[in-house]
């Protein structure tokens, strides 16, 4: 690759959400995701995002920017999950969707960074694309043995 070619990647980073990242990540699912009214309710970020248990400790969303704009996210909700006769904490990610243009890589990296957050995860109805993350990234497919429920985790 020539130095031209390289100058024109883009800059990928993953990061942790700030409160300041609200507004460009709701406009950001209304360019891409406009379809989904859940995605660009200011009211249903708040809930689950800003006031969901242990929200106060650090945002339970990760952002992912190109040349410093946003290019997609994930958040998780902090459950509880039964294994056996234990009960663990776990996290349920959720709002995972990138810019068609970051398929792969990118995205990869945005969902690994939500999975550090917990040991064991559970996610559930999800795109194609997203499966094959899932799969790469350690998920079961549960989706013959639970109703509803298509993916579990024990991650190390």
């Amino acid at each position: 690759m020539n130095q031209t070619d390289a100058s024109a990647a883009p800059a990928i980073r993953v990061r942790r959400a700030t409160p300041a990242d609200r507004e460009p990540l709701l406009a950001f699912y209304r360019e891409h995701h406009a379809h989904r009214p859940r995605l660009t309710d200011p009211d249903v970020w708040d809930w689950l995002f800003a006031e969901q248990p242990r929200a106060s400790d650090a945002i339970p969303f990760f952002v992912l920017e190109a040349d410093g704009k946003v290019a997609g996210g994930i958040g998780y909700v902090v459950t509880r999950a039964r294994l056996g006769d234990r009960d663990v904490d776990a996290i349920f990610p959720v709002n995972f969707f990138i810019n068609p243009a970051y398929r792969g890589l990118p995205a990869l990296r945005l969902l690994r960074a939500a999975l550090k957050e917990c040991s064991v995860a559970i996610a559930a109805y999800v795109s194609p694309d997203a499966m094959r993350l899932l799969l790469k990234s350690g998920f079961v497919d549960l989706s013959t043995r639970l109703r509803g429920y298509h993916y579990g985790l024990q991650a190390d």
